[in-house]
């Protein structure tokens, strides 16, 4: 018995979702001709296939779980279970205006057009703010929407917004903030092995190994300044009034920190990443 696993064949997940298989120990080698790819050293296939299908593979048994998405999951009301939710692939669905438009809130939309291709979480968002809207569907490039004429402001996904404010645009509002996830249905024995494995990589997303040496009277105040210290590991050093302490942090978290921990005479302060971390 085998684990088949759906991923995007090509686009802004394929890179992540793969990196995080090799990551958590799955060997496999990618070969533009094969869209079925054998793991070499797990009983679990890799089925390359468009982003869309993923959830019909897995509703016809065709593979077991899938990552995708969770606005495509918004948009097609996939009613999968939400096996994991990862930190990966993060964006946004936005409402969108040119930079010189007028529009300043979802309010100003109203008897507007807005192009879109999301025609259904669009549709759902102004509905529920009461707002009517007329929506023009557009499979691609829809950024230059408002440039062409064809609409007054857009529905896109953001990630780092560079795209938009190249166009000149600006977001006016959220619709829904996604991440990639994990879909699938629990019908395989080598699930919760697989899940194990790749939440040991999740886990150390964004997480550093923080240490620093601090004078033994001040510790305890210094523990209660790191947020994630619940028991951090703290070890005597050679001279009695001193100690070296070590916790896990969040990356953000790092210049904050150690403001506030300096000020308390803490000192040789560094980070190391995290590769795997078992919680």
């Amino acid at each position: 018995m085998k684990l088949k696993i759906a991923i995007q064949k090509k686009g802004y997940t394929t890179d992540e979702v793969l990196l995080l298989l090799k990551k958590a120990g799955f060997r496999f080698s990618i070969s533009d001709r094969k869209l079925v790819i054998p793991c070499k050293n797990f009983p679990m296939e890799i089925l390359l296939v468009r982003n869309s299908d993923i959830p019909s593979y897995i509703e016809q048994g065709v593979a077991d779980i899938g990552f995708i998405g969770q606005n495509l999951i918004n948009e097609k009301n996939c009613q999968l279970e939400v096996l994991k939710t990862t930190p990966l692939a993060n964006c946004r669905l936005s409402v969108i205006v040119p930079e010189k438009s007028e529009i300043q809130s979802i309010n100003d939309l109203k008897g507007k057009t807005i192009a879109t291709s999301y025609m259904n979480s669009t549709q759902k968002f102004f509905k529920e703010k009461e707002i009517d809207v007329n929506l023009v569907y557009l499979q691609g490039s829809v950024e230059i929407a408002p440039q062409m004429g064809m609409a007054d402001a857009i529905s896109d996904l953001v990630s780092t917004g560079s795209t938009i404010r190249a166009q000149r645009l600006r977001e006016i509002d959220v619709v829904f903030n996604s991440n990639l996830v994990l879909i699938g249905k629990r019908n395989s024995e080598l699930l919760d092995e697989f899940l194990f494995r790749i939440s040991t990589i999740l886990n150390a997303y964004n997480k550093k190994l923080y240490v620093f040496d601090a004078p033994k009277a001040n510790i305890d105040e210094i523990v209660r300044m790191i947020p994630s210290a619940e028991s951090p590991t703290i070890s005597p050093l050679s001279n009695s009034d001193w100690v070296a302490c070590s916790t896990v942090i969040d990356d953000d978290q790092f210049w904050d920190i150690t403001q506030k921990i300096k000020a308390l005479g803490a000192k040789a302060i560094f980070t190391q990443d995290i590769e795997k971390l078992v919680l």
